[in-house]
């Protein structure tokens, strides 16, 4: 089976949003570390807006100057490596400033839909020749931020003319609504890899898109109050090393997570590293392999234990392929 681990390489994305050397460097260096010592390539969709905007910053700050040295010597690192560097779009970063060291974020425009049709695609294409600075692969594939992929026909217009034909956003089951956030995924085919033209939860053979959709596993209210637990009382093994802190969810998404069973994102993150087992023996079963198997991480989110856990994943699965994406098969065609 090919499995491919992919990483939002990424800062926190509220009014904390931590540190570059904390969120990113020093986290995505010790993911670097397991890939070399097994062999594997992974894909990092990288927030190419923070890039731009760092690159901005660092003009005129010293703090922002060393970050972004500090940031393209590692994505040289990636990408020589062997490891494809991607476009992952967060275009808040368009309305960010860097005020006496800290990021003012605004989240009134978080989905690259909140833009006029012809800036969405300025920024895309801007955001990809930032990356192909980078990159030794293609830039041809897309993560949404926040997994808002939807309507996928007022932004297909934009990634196309950035080059774009692969998409991994999408996550069988998945669904949020709020005053930033859209996706439903509910209606997504059961597959682990598809075309699709106008609506990625729609499969069409013809499509102008390959879909690589994220992993998924059907979790109980048992896991996320364990999660809870490890999270806030389990002491270092289970601390993040990134030190900023991510948007909370609201009130009534907790309650549901707690209350009834759900579908969630296969992760290497923090503690959800634990399923990563069980959700591959479920994508083995189901789809042989032929199937392919995309797992999400976050360099900002890795803890000391999801490090070990990713990495017994990554020893006892040696026999099946650790890919990047521009590797994939159905890539290549």
């Amino acid at each position: 089976m090919n499995i491919l681990l992919t990483f939002d390489y990424e800062l926190f994305l509220g009014s904390a949003t931590g540190t570059v050397q904390r969120c990113m460097i020093e986290p995505a260096s010790r993911l670097l570390d397991i890939f070399s010592r097994h062999g594997c390539r992974a894909t990092f969709f990288v927030d190419a807006g923070f890039i731009l905007r760092l690159e901005e910053s660092a003009r005129a700050c010293e703090e922002a100057r060393a970050d972004y040295s500090a940031i393209c010597a590692q994505l040289r690192e990636i990408a020589g490596g062997g490891h494809d560097i991607q476009l992952h779009v967060h275009p808040h970063w368009e309305d960010a400033a860097y005020v006496n060291g800290r990021w003012q974020m605004r989240a009134e425009r978080f989905r690259l839909h909140d833009f006029p049709p012809q800036e969405r695609i300025d920024i895309c294409l801007k955001y990809a020749a930032a990356l192909k600075m980078f990159a030794r692969n293609p830039v041809n594939a897309f993560r949404a931020g926040g997994w808002c992929l939807q309507p996928f026909s007022e932004i297909s217009n934009a990634l196309k003319a950035a080059g774009i034909s692969v998409d991994s956003t999408v996550f069988r089951g998945g669904y949020n609504s709020s005053s930033t956030h859209f996706f439903d995924y509910r209606g997504a085919p059961e597959k682990s890899i598809y075309r699709f033209e106008s609506d990625p939860v729609i499969m069409e053979e013809s499509g102008g898109f390959l879909e690589l959709p994220i992993a998924d596993i059907r979790v109980s209210p048992l896991f996320y109050w364990n999660f809870a637990f490890h999270k806030f009382l389990a002491g270092d093994k289970h601390r993040a090393f990134g030190d900023g802190q991510a948007i909370p969810n609201s009130k009534r998404q907790i309650v549901r997570l707690l209350t009834r069973p759900s579908h969630s994102v296969v992760s290497c993150d923090g503690f959800k590293s634990s399923l990563l087992q069980k959700a591959f023996r479920q994508q083995l079963k189901k789809y042989g392999n032929e199937g392919s198997f995309v797992v999400i991480g976050h360099p900002k989110a890795a803890t000391p234990y999801s490090l070990e856990r990713l990495e017994k994943f990554v020893r006892e699965n040696s026999k099946h392929d650790f890919i990047a994406i521009s590797e994939h098969p159905a890539v290549k065609k």
